[in-house]
C-alpha cells in the first residue's frame, strides 16, 4: 500500500512515526522507521481506526 495514494493515512503514519521515535529515544534504542514501522503499520493502524 503507498500512502500517496491514500492521503487520509498520511496524518495517521506521521503520528505513528513520532510516537515510535519518542517511544525507542526513551528506551533508549535507536529508531530505524524502515525497519519497525513497516512490520507493525498495519496492526498500529487497526489499534487507532479502532480506537
Amino acid at each position: 500500500m503507498e500512502l500517496c495514494l491514500h492521503p487520509h493515512l498520511t496524518d495517521k503514519w506521521k503520528k505513528m512515526t513520532r510516537k515510535e521515535a519518542k517511544r525507542a529515544k526513551r528506551e533508549g534504542n535507536t529508531y530505524d522507521p524502515t525497519k519497525v514501522l513497516e512490520v507493525r503499520f498495519l496492526r498500529n493502524l487497526i489499534d487507532e481506526f479502532l480506537e
